[in-house]
């Protein structure tokens, strides 16, 4: 999916989906090793994130 994809399936803003990206690799949940891939970093923060509760950097 490219960004814009989920932005249209979340029915949020392309920006939106990209500072959301832009945050997750900046506290090293994430990375985006080639074009149309993520790997996820620290997966117990994604969740905790998900689940409401507070994730630290």
């Amino acid at each position: 999916m490219t960004r814009a994809d989920i932005a249209d399936f979340l029915g949020r803003t392309l920006e939106t989906v990209s500072r959301g990206f832009t945050a997750f690799r900046r506290r090293g949940w994430i990375r985006e090793p080639a074009h149309r891939r993520v790997e996820l970093l620290r997966r117990p923060a994604l969740l905790d994130l998900v689940e409401g509760e507070a994730a630290g950097p």
